[in-house]
């Protein structure tokens, strides 16, 4: 079981992913907006955080990127190129949004199954975040 951070922009995708991975014994934060993220972050211990790159102001959230370590961000976005995006570099796993989001659910099982990062920046999310916290200073 773990605790996820939900972002979607598409409501009725985030409900279902939410019940989706209920289901399957996670406890699931949605967060619609940026203040809903950086809350959330504030006040519940992440294990794996689900974004949406389509998510307006998510430049903004690079800047509580010291609070993510640990946690293994999943990127899901409808763009056909997201490896353009330098946001996708703090990514530890990348999906692209189609109507089977299945996709999403198993990405995070395999996220889950991976050994945790150690700290540091060995791990390639590490690494990017790390990266996106130098270009915002």
């Amino acid at each position: 079981m773990a605790t996820i951070l939900l972002n979607e922009s598409d409501s009725r995708r985030r409900q279902w992913l939410r019940a989706r991975l209920q289901r399957q014994g996670h406890v699931v934060w949605p967060a619609h907006h940026l203040n809903d993220i950086i809350a959330t972050l504030h006040d519940v211990a992440i294990d794996v955080m689900i974004l949406d790159l389509d998510l307006h102001n998510l430049d903004e959230l690079i800047a509580f990127a010291g609070r993510w370590r640990g946690v293994k961000i999943l990127l899901q976005s409808s763009a056909p190129a997201p490896a353009h995006d330098f946001r996708s570099w703090m990514a530890d796993q990348f999906v692209h949004k189609s109507y089977n989001s299945e996709d999403v659910v198993r990405a995070v099982a395999q996220l889950l199954q991976k050994n945790p990062a150690p700290l540091g920046l060995s791990a390639e999310g590490d690494a990017g975040r790390a990266c996106l916290q130098l270009m915002a200073a």
